[in-house]
């Protein structure tokens, strides 16, 4: 309680001292991983007067205070950051908080070693005591896992992994420190997936989750009250500072990363009645979903259908979705790749015609003279074994396009001719009794 009344003295005179002025984050010199940061929205606390923390469960966010005489406060808001409720405890203090995706719950870390858990369905103000003297000092704070099945603490460069489910010492990581070890002392704010994030002295330090490496950082200009006063939540960072004697403003700020999702491919083929889209990525940031749009013969694009997505991961990852019931036609497709932030981007369009046979076709090649490309289209009756082959002037094989199985319907084959003389040259496509031939011209 000394401990608190003397901080609380100084977080006073702080507030005498400081006027706020929200200004945009400055990157760091350590590299591009934290570069521009943008000031979001800012929220007014809900009347306790030492901040410690936000949390956000999916629908809530639960706002963790310290009243003056060192009892727990924890308010409710909406999405949009209005105040709903709030509650007190007068036997507790929070040093950290964190939600849980794989139980839905929030937890946080009281002024001590022990781990708690708050009710948020209803949310009553209650608390159950999950983990007891299992972090390494009453002032770390702490974060989880993105899968939720690890929990971390931070105290002079030196991480701990720990099981969520039991608290026992997984690992420990020793970070490159950029800032020494005196207050504050590089508070830990979340493990991203990729790297750990850490403050000290107004500047987030990104870290490799695997080594401890540094990696960059970034300057939050915003005055803060102290160490606790900031932490990292759906992907944004809340800063608290006094915006009156006792008052709280709370400042959002969100940072850019870099491409939240670098897609790799994305195309669509026909398949009888239907569609089948597939995309793949090399990583993903912070990636909530992708929202399949359709337009069909020029219409305006409309959503039909959702795929999750994979979060933040580095590792290659592969999506399949299915439009299915549809008339034949000219259809052109688009993804919108949404975070968890609500931020989104728009992929490229492609194209694709559906057509459902009852007979065999071989069409005209496009363009036709070509310079070395073109593209063939043919329709399948039935699924059959088909084969594509292109011919010279003089019958023989130059090149095979298709020799597999392929379902009833549309579709097309690009050929590339660039090792080919000029010429005239024949494509012949044999499917079930089917055999038909067209010629084209390749003219370099």
């Amino acid at each position: 309680m000394k401990r608190l009344l003397i901080l609380f003295v100084f977080i006073f005179t702080m507030m005498l001292t400081y006027n706020v002025v929200a200004q945009e984050m400055g990157s760091g010199d350590g590299g591009t991983l934290l570069t521009n940061g943008v000031l979001v929205t800012t929220f007014q606390g809900s009347g306790a007067s030492f901040p410690t923390g936000v949390v956000f469960n999916g629908m809530y966010y639960f706002v963790f205070d310290a009243n003056v005489d060192a009892s727990l406060q924890v308010a409710q808001y909406d999405v949009n950051f209005n105040y709903l409720i709030s509650y007190s405890s007068n036997s507790i203090a929070c040093r950290g908080a964190f939600y849980n995706p794989v139980d839905g719950e929030v937890y946080f870390k009281n002024w001590g070693l022990d781990l708690f858990r708050l009710h948020t369905n209803p949310f009553d103000g209650v608390y159950d005591t999950v983990l007891t003297n299992i972090f390494q000092d009453a002032d770390s704070k702490v974060c989880n896992s993105l899968d939720g099945t690890k929990m971390y603490d931070h105290l002079n460069g030196i991480i701990r992994e720990y099981d969520f489910a039991t608290g026992t010492i997984l690992d420990t990581i020793i970070l490159d420190l950029q800032h020494d070890l005196t207050w504050p002392r590089g508070y830990i704010l979340a493990h991203t997936g990729t790297y750990f994030l850490t403050f000290a002295d107004s500047v987030v330090y990104a870290y490799d989750i695997n080594n401890g490496s540094y990696i960059s950082s970034c300057t939050l200009s915003q005055h803060y009250w102290n160490e606790w006063s900031i932490c990292y939540t759906n992907g944004m960072f809340m800063v608290a500072g006094p915006s009156a004697p006792w008052v709280v403003t709370w400042y959002v700020w969100t940072i850019d990363q870099g491409v939240p999702v670098e897609l790799t491919s994305f195309t669509a083929t026909a398949n009888s009645k239907e569609v089948i889209l597939n995309w793949s990525t090399a990583t993903e940031i912070n990636n909530q979903l992708f929202e399949v749009q359709r337009s069909f013969e020029g219409s305006d694009f409309a959503t039909v259908g959702f795929v999750n997505g994979k979060g933040t991961t580095t590792e290659r990852q592969y999506y399949i979705y299915r439009d299915k019931i549809l008339a034949d036609g000219k259809y052109h497709y688009r993804l919108k790749q949404i975070d968890y932030l609500g931020r989104y981007e728009y992929s490229d369009i492609i194209e694709i015609e559906l057509r459902v046979f009852n007979f065999y076709l071989l069409e005209q090649n496009y363009p036709n003279p070509f310079n070395p490309v073109t593209t063939i289209g043919y329709g399948i009756k039935e699924k059959s074994n088909v084969k594509i082959t292109v011919l010279n002037s003089i019958g023989e094989e130059v090149a095979m396009l298709v020799n597999e199985e392929k379902e009833s319907g549309y579709h097309t084959i690009e050929f590339k001719a660039s090792a080919l003389p000029s010429g005239v040259y024949f494509y012949q496509l044999k499917a079930g009794d089917f055999v038909g031939t067209k010629k084209m011209i390749l003219l370099k």
